[in-house]
């Protein structure tokens, strides 16, 4: 056998190598052992190029949930409302659901990640601006005031 057919040989057994690889790292090894003795065929061999490594596998496509809120607050509940229905989902009630209750299907991704603190930060601006709102329109209309919250 000459040394050509022997590096062939190798290159075959690497390739085998190559296409068997349970691991990206597995498959970098075995590329880059094909590499090297490519550089032994010189002029008088083929250059073998290793076809590309596979596409990453795609992930499990996201399958939505039901979301229940419950907000007894009536700002809050158009508030949320609002933004799904910003984000092209339609909020919906269940017969013999409560009215402080919303109900919507959605990615978990998308309510944990987007929806849901968006909400919260919208929110707490939102019942900051009424409470100051409501402060300076009692202290108007009734007089001396002192918004104390922690009566006792």
């Amino acid at each position: 056998m000459s040394d050509l057919q022997r590096l062939i040989e190798k290159i075959r057994k690497i390739q085998a190598l190559y296409d068997g690889a349970a691991t990206s790292g597995e498959r970098a090894a075995a590329l880059a052992a094909l590499q090297r003795l490519q550089e032994g065929l010189g002029p008088a061999g083929q250059r073998y190029t290793a076809p590309p490594p596979p596409p990453p596998p795609r992930p499990a496509p996201e399958t939505e949930i039901e979301y229940r809120f419950s907000l007894d607050n009536p700002w809050s509940r158009k508030l949320l409302r609002a933004l799904l229905e910003k984000a092209g989902i339609r909020p919906y009630r269940r017969h013999g659901q409560r009215r402080t209750t919303v109900t919507a299907r959605l990615k978990p991704s998308f309510c944990e990640g987007v929806l849901w603190p968006e909400f919260q930060k919208i929110n707490a601006l939102l019942n900051e601006y009424l409470e100051e709102t409501a402060d300076r329109v009692i202290a108007e209309a009734i007089g001396r005031f002192s918004p104390d919250d922690g009566m006792e």
